[in-house]
């Protein structure tokens, strides 16, 4: 073998030595950002979520934080709260409870209201919702409640929080026509409504007196999507059924931008309760 052919190959070897190493490299990296046992991301703080207020309970010695999605306005809203003991570790199980209440001076009432699982999620929190019937700046309260199961103390605290109106009616308070108890629908999915098919939910709630709010559970609903400017409607809906605790889910389609009426009815297994009621909304 000649000088320059071994040099030559001298040369190939220490390329090819250089590819093997990056190669392996790029396994090892590979290799570690599919490795199921490597740790997800802790949600404890997350971004979306906004603090409304901290608060220590009235007896137990907890210290309460209440968090929202950006800011509460009318309509469905969940809530958060986390729960910390005096050695600043968060409780994980507790029995919790939520009670809003609005204040209009000559009256007071409260809302329709989802309570946590005593059980919390993942970042260490208890979430619940609310579903806010009207606007308020200083008027709405929501109590939170606590009680501890390493103690077994209750206590509780009182959070002022503004409620904002929402750019659209997304929940509908009525006196219905079988002159029954009195209906909250709140519009819950689409959030953000686009062209197409979308997922819808809402809720429906009864309001049997002003601090008595249960969920409706045995209603059928029927909807039909109308484009009042245009004259139509449009195909392949489905009218919301009950899922779990007032929740209804079904299918609305929107085949345009522009403002749709959702109009719907409610009755159960033997009448009519009422079918003069429509959400209205704006297709971007």
């Amino acid at each position: 073998m000649t000088q320059t052919s071994l040099k030559l190959k001298t040369n190939n070897q220490s390329k090819m030595k250089k590819i093997y190493v990056l190669v392996a490299s790029l396994a090892i990296i590979l290799s570690a950002c599919n490795d199921d046992s490597t740790p997800s991301p802790s949600n404890d703080v997350n971004e979306e979520w906004t603090v409304l207020g901290e608060a220590q309970t009235d007896v137990g010695d907890l210290t309460i934080r209440l968090y929202s999605i950006d800011l509460l306005e009318t309509g469905y809203q969940k809530v958060q709260v986390a729960v910390e003991d005096n050695s600043g570790s968060l409780l994980r199980q507790a029995d919790v409870m939520f009670m809003p209440m609005m204040d209009m001076g000559d009256m007071k009432h409260s809302a329709p209201v989802e309570q946590p699982s005593s059980q919390s999620d993942e970042s260490g929190r208890f979430e619940g919702a609310v579903v806010f019937q009207m606007p308020g700046e200083d008027a709405w309260t929501i109590r939170v409640t606590v009680k501890n199961p390493d103690d077994g103390v209750t206590g509780s605290a009182t959070f002022p929080v503004q409620v904002a109106k929402a750019e659209w009616n997304s929940c509908k308070v009525f006196q219905p026509k079988d002159s029954s108890a009195p209906l909250i629908v709140t519009w819950i999915k689409p959030s953000t409504p686009e062209v197409g098919v979308n997922d819808l939910e809402w809720t429906v709630h009864k309001r049997e007196s002003m601090m008595s709010f249960p969920p409706a559970e045995n209603f059928h609903i029927s909807i039909e999507p109308t484009m009042p400017s245009m004259g139509h409607g449009s195909p392949n809906n489905v009218d919301p059924v009950h899922m779990s605790t007032g929740h209804y889910m079904g299918k609305v389609n929107f085949t345009m931008t522009g403002v749709w009426r959702i109009q719907f009815s409610l009755s159960d297994d033997t009448h009519l309760i009422d079918d003069d009621q429509y959400f209205e909304i704006t297709i971007p």
